[in-house]
């Protein structure tokens, strides 16, 4: 298919940022600029709008809010960002897997045509208070669902390329419109234990949800996206490292054995 063909309509991406009181003002400024500059060429695939649910709380409330709008415009797909993400410079590459057959190879039995939620990989940082003077290491937010395990979920195995998982942090997902249809309001709310304490976040209900329809989410490793709180880049991008290591060390012993 020509260049030409692919950019006859351009795919509409809304882009949604439930904001808190927690913001990178500097990161998502600097995406703006780049959506704006992207948005005046005839060669880009994709055309970008925002939408921003300036301190609505709690924060299911606010991704709530912005799934209902999205759904009320005529984008192809909402691209969701915290206000305190820290957007690493490749995140265009999340976008390929909705313009081209995957030339990656992608692990999880699932059709390029049916990815329907993509993301980076996400990174929090390491729960409690860091001591003084010291920045806790950023920890991968990636899931799957266990019943046996605590609040029915734990963390994923992580590999080096492109995989899909049941669920991730949702500080840089992209969902395509029909499968935020499917999902159906709510599409995000928190877990609360008996005594009202939050068990977990609004976007393991949501991939839950996705999970029921069939949905896993593809996470794109190339990407690393991190929390502006206590996450440090240089951190992720060893942490990027490291795992590309330990992926060849196995293959490499893989290999032995079968030799």
């Amino acid at each position: 298919m020509s260049q030409e063909r692919h950019y006859q309509r351009k795919q509409k991406v809304m882009v949604a940022i439930p904001a808190g009181g927690c913001q990178n003002h500097v990161s998502i400024t600097n995406l703006f600029w780049q959506l704006g500059v992207l948005n005046t060429s005839p060669y880009h695939p994709f055309e970008y709008d925002t939408m921003i649910a300036e301190d609505m709380h709690p924060h299911d409330k606010a991704r709530n809010s912005l799934s209902r709008c999205f759904l009320a415009t005529d984008a192809d797909l909402i691209w969701m960002i915290d206000s305190d993400a820290k957007m690493p410079k490749n995140w265009q590459l999340l976008f390929e897997h909705f313009i081209r057959p995957r030339l990656l190879d992608i692990k999880g039995g699932i059709a390029p045509s049916k990815i329907r939620a993509v993301s980076g990989l996400a990174f929090g940082w390491q729960s409690g208070v860091p001591e003084i003077g010291r920045t806790p290491k950023p920890t991968p937010v990636v899931y799957r669902f266990n019943p046996a395990a605590e609040n029915g979920f734990e963390g994923e195995d992580l590999q080096a390329e492109p995989f899909f998982a049941d669920a991730v942090g949702a500080h840089c997902i992209v969902l395509r419109r029909d499968l935020v249809e499917e999902v159906g309001c709510p599409w995000f709310r928190f877990g609360y234990g008996e005594e009202g304490e939050i068990t977990c976040g609004e976007d393991i209900h949501f991939f839950r949800k996705a999970l029921a329809l069939g949905d896993r989410v593809l996470i794109d490793t190339r990407v690393r996206v991190g929390h502006w709180k206590w996450t440090d880049t240089m951190d992720i991008a060893e942490y990027g490292v490291n795992v590309r290591r330990g992926a060849m060390k196995e293959k490499e012993q893989c290999q032995s054995a079968a030799g």
